[in-house]
């Protein structure tokens, strides 16, 4: 068909004439609504894509092209599950296309169904085992599926012929972070940055990793660098917020964290997570009233979670409404027995606002005690509250060891225990950007154009 040299040749206008053409000459031709949908891809007119894919099928569902392409419309438009299912019937009437496969694995990957993944990414290996892309795909959903030992195979097998993959590089300093073996995943991170282009999203992902990694370890101002610089990376990406808004919310630092969390709402307005720590850091920045609206839409969200209730005390407590804060703290402990911060609240306060009648010093240090016991003596916050009920009941000696092991959990204290690390050194590489990626196949992340693949006519989802 002479549209299908037009289309390789990028000459689209004259493309869609012959095809305009062909449709009148026989409007029950299948390759003219399959040119036509390439076409309207191209353009970005996904949406008049489908329904030329959709009229290809209808004429003729026993081809598999047709299919796929509609198949990679899904994806692009964020439906993975639809997408699988039609590279699923794509398989059934080709089954020997890989790119199918591949992109089914893709589309299982996004569906957290990290088996049939694994399992798709097996059958292009197992027909090209030196397939770079595939491996680190497998890497990635082993990874996803905590089995790191294939995972680092996987990955190990990639970087071993192509030490310059940052994908598979960015693969394996996620599986090192979930391993705990921080500096391993800052060195293959490290690698990425230097490796993937200046604005690529995979760079914003390992920036993202690096500090993370550097926060576990201690190194808190190189992490504020790193997510900083994530966040100079477009699309600007909730997590890379939310990670160093919760960082310097461990510092102390609530105004900065405010203003990440101001910006973090207008991106997820809906976001219990966001909505519980902007709360926190206006309650933290002595902003009560703005507190109490984030709580108490976070309740009315989810009025069966303790955070809510217990996060909304803490604005009365410290707003001096001791009533308040009492019945949040008892609710909250009424909707989950094993919540520690809800008796910590309530030792609180019994320590500041002691009712008449109550032996408020020991019944706060029954409270601080459950509070220390159900967080496994790992929250320093309970610590500190523990320390003071000693100190209220006379015990000083006790409160004063407290406050030492509160001071070895708190980032802000000098005595503070950064995490141990086995360092790594990495080796030396060739600074090369990785080869571009394979035909016919979907994009780690959606592209913003599509092209042609000119051996088979069939659009390439090139990243």
């Amino acid at each position: 068909m002479r549209a299908s040299a037009h289309i390789v040749c990028l000459e689209f206008e004259a493309a869609e004439r012959d095809i305009a053409s062909a449709i009148r000459l026989n409007p029950n031709a299948v390759h003219p609504y399959l040119f036509r949908g390439i076409i309207l891809v191209t353009k970005g007119q996904l949406a008049q894509a489908e329904k030329a894919f959709d009229q290809a099928i209808r004429l003729d569902p026993n081809i598999g092209e047709s299919y796929r392409q509609r198949a990679k419309i899904h994806y692009q438009l964020g439906n993975p599950s639809k997408a699988a299912k039609d590279f699923s019937i794509a398989i059934n009437l080709e089954p020997s296309e890989m790119g199918s496969y591949y992109n089914r694995g893709k589309a299982y990957y996004d569906l957290h169904r990290f088996d049939k993944a694994i399992s798709d990414f097996t059958v292009v290996i197992k027909s090209n085992p030196s397939d770079h892309e595939a491996l680190s795909l497998r890497a990635e959903s082993f990874c996803a599926n905590k089995n790191f030992a294939a995972a680092l195979s996987d990955a190990d097998s990639v970087l071993d012929k192509h030490p310059n993959f940052y994908i598979a590089r960015l693969t394996r300093a996620k599986v090192y972070a979930q391993m705990e073996e921080h500096e391993k995943a800052i060195a293959d991170a490290a690698e990425v940055i230097l490796l993937a282009p200046e604005k690529h999203p995979f760079r914003a992902m390992a920036l993202g990793l690096q500090g993370e990694c550097l926060a576990l370890l201690g190194q808190y101002d190189k992490a504020l660098e790193s997510f900083a610089a994530a966040l100079t990376i477009p699309p600007k990406l909730p997590v890379y917020l939310d990670q160093r808004g919760q960082l310097l919310m461990k510092l102390g630092r609530f105004q900065e964290a405010l203003s990440d969390y101001e910006d973090l709402y207008k991106l997820t307005p809906k976001s219990k997570p966001t909505l519980a720590r902007r709360g926190e850091c206006y309650t933290c920045t002595g902003q009560y009233e703005k507190a109490l609206v984030d709580f108490n839409q976070l309740i009315s969200m989810d009025t069966s979670r303790p955070e809510g209730w217990a996060s909304r005390g803490s604005v009365h407590h410290h707003a001096g409404n001791w009533k308040n804060a009492r019945e949040d703290a008892l609710k909250s402990i009424s909707l989950d027995p094993t919540f520690p911060h809800g008796y910590r609240l309530l030792a609180l306060s019994h320590l500041v606002h002691p009712q008449p009648g109550e032996d408020a010093p020991t019944q706060a240090l029954e409270f601080a005690t459950k509070a220390c016991e159900l967080s496994e003596w790992k929250e320093y916050v309970c610590l500190d509250t523990l320390a003071a009920a000693y100190a209220a009941n006379g015990d000083y000696i006790t409160a004063q060891k407290w406050i030492k092991e509160y001071q070895k959990l708190n980032p802000l204290s000098p005595l503070h225990h950064k995490p141990s690390s086995r360092k790594s050194p990495a080796k030396p590489l060739n600074k090369k950007s990785s080869k571009p990626r394979l035909a016919n196949r979907l994009p780690t992340k959606i592209p913003t154009k599509i092209a042609l693949d000119g051996d088979s006519n069939r659009i390439d989802l090139a990243a």
